[in-house]
């Protein structure tokens, strides 16, 4: 089975993309709009997340979704290549914690 995320990719693009805008705030600009594949990425974990078994029956999954693809969008300027390698991990948490939640 292929995985749906190519997390080496995602690192490099999303670090490159975080440095970005973590230096357009300190400067006080408008922050860079996200990457479309990014943002494909962060909606491809978040939303089949909501098909592991400790989510899968939820009546609300769309909200808890929704929930997960948000806080992902708010935290992701704080990856930091240099400390973290694995992208796919750091939103697959962000998600998770979301869910629960």
């Amino acid at each position: 089975m292929a995985n749906y995320v190519d997390n080496k990719k995602l690192t490099k693009e999303l670090g490159i993309w975080a440095k970005i805008v973590r230096e357009q705030i300190e400067c006080g600009d408008k922050p860079e709009k996200m990457t479309d594949y990014i943002a494909q990425c962060v909606f491809d974990i978040c939303h089949n997340m909501s098909f592991k078994a400790s989510f899968i029956n939820y009546t609300y999954k769309d909200e808890m979704i929704g929930d997960a693809i948000e806080n992902c969008v708010r935290y992701l300027k704080n990856f930091d290549v240099e400390k973290n390698q694995n992208a796919f991990g750091y939103i697959s948490t962000i998600a998770y914690y979301a869910y629960i939640r």
